[in-house]
């Protein structure tokens, strides 16, 4: 279904997070942190929402 979404969806994105399963923010958060900051900066610059500080 992934590979689906990211071929349908305009400029989708994904990251696979090793050795995490259902709670990867709780699992591995040193890797799953940087990953969502990342998608939200992104979707900042895409939706035109001002950055926060």
């Amino acid at each position: 279904m992934r590979k689906r979404l990211l071929d349908h969806v305009p400029q989708a994105a994904t990251a696979e997070i090793a050795d995490a399963r259902h709670f990867c923010s709780i699992e591995v958060p040193e890797v799953f942190n940087p990953e969502l900051r990342n998608f939200w900066r992104k979707a900042e610059s895409v939706l035109n929402f001002p950055s926060a500080p």
